[in-house]
């Protein structure tokens, strides 16, 4: 990893240490989120392994209730502290999710809500690599992705800067 691309993870990293409750306030609650969590949750067995990158913790409350085996990237330190008392059942990592080492083959599905978009578009491709190798055969990918061109710093999103 570069040092901007480094620099870029920090930053979001950063930023989210300073907004984690009024995220958690804002975004906790999707239900096109939920619904399609559903829906990978109908698509796989019980107790299957669920790699959780970066996504909100109600992502990990939803897929641990689905009776998965979860485990949950985030380079916040304060997402992952929240995400920890709420989600007692799944495992924490503070992580970057473009540095992080995790198993290959180890992953029946990899959800992934709001982090990719964070990520400067040549390293997209990068990241789904990554996945990729963290998923099984067969093992599906949930991921948002972003509906605009938009790819850079936002001076205000949620009052601090962000990319």
């Amino acid at each position: 990893m570069d040092k901007a691309s480094a620099d870029i993870n920090q930053l979001v990293a950063r930023g989210y240490d300073r907004i984690a409750d009024r995220y958690l306030e804002r975004y906790s609650v999707s239900a096109v989120r939920s619904q399609k969590l559903a829906e990978l949750c109908e698509g796989l067995p019980a107790h299957a392994r669920v790699l959780s990158a970066a996504a909100p913790a109600s992502v990990a409350r939803q897929l641990v209730d689905c009776s998965f085996v979860v485990t949950d990237v985030d380079a916040s330190a304060s997402q992952i502290e929240r995400a920890r008392r709420n989600v007692l059942e799944a495992q924490f990592i503070a992580a970057d999710m473009m540095a992080v080492e995790l198993p290959g083959c180890a992953f029946d599905a990899v959800a992934a809500f709001y982090s990719i978009t964070h990520l400067p578009r040549d390293e997209r491709s990068d990241v789904l690599k990554r996945i990729t190798g963290w998923l099984k055969s067969g093992g599906r990918l949930l991921a948002s992705f972003g509906v605009t061109p938009f790819d850079g710093y936002q001076a205000g999103w949620l009052g601090i800067a962000m990319f």
